[in-house]
């Protein structure tokens, strides 16, 4: 993968496709810094990206986040549904109280026409492969 150079803005979503070994991984793995580019620099929010500390990292990732091809492999087999979820209002460092904490994980299901309260309790492998991909859009939203 050489001379990669591409913009996006808040509100974007961006779709990294190629054919198989032109680096897409690779790309993917340096824009949400779990690699480190052989060369050149990331900007964000029009400044080098500097991840020096975790804190530094989670702020990030509450603001750039990945939904993978494969929602096998992006889940922890071992949580429920609803731990899934709040781990993710964890990571944006929120505080809310229980309720707040249910009321957002429902509204993250209705938006990609899941029901919370039917999937709460279940494990990733108990779930189709098309509410799993819905999960992963959740998990952001």
């Amino acid at each position: 993968m050489d001379h990669v150079d591409f913009q996006f803005h808040e509100g974007e979503i961006l779709s990294i496709v190629g054919a198989s070994g032109s680096g897409k991984t690779t790309l993917a793995k340096v824009i949400l810094a779990s690699s480190k580019p052989s060369s050149g620099s990331i900007e964000y929010l029009g400044a080098p990206r500097v991840l020096r500390t975790f804190a530094d990292r989670r702020r990030y990732w509450s603001h750039v986040q990945a939904i993978f091809q494969d929602p096998f492999a992006s889940f922890n087999q071992f949580h429920r549904v609803e731990r899934m979820l709040m781990d993710c209002i964890r990571m944006l460092d929120l505080h809310p109280s229980k309720d707040e904490c249910r009321v957002k994980m429902k509204d993250a299901c209705s938006f990609v026409n899941l029901k919370f309260d039917e999937l709460y309790n279940k494990y990733p492998f108990e779930l189709s492969g098309g509410q799993m991909q819905r999960m992963m859009i959740a998990r952001i939203s």
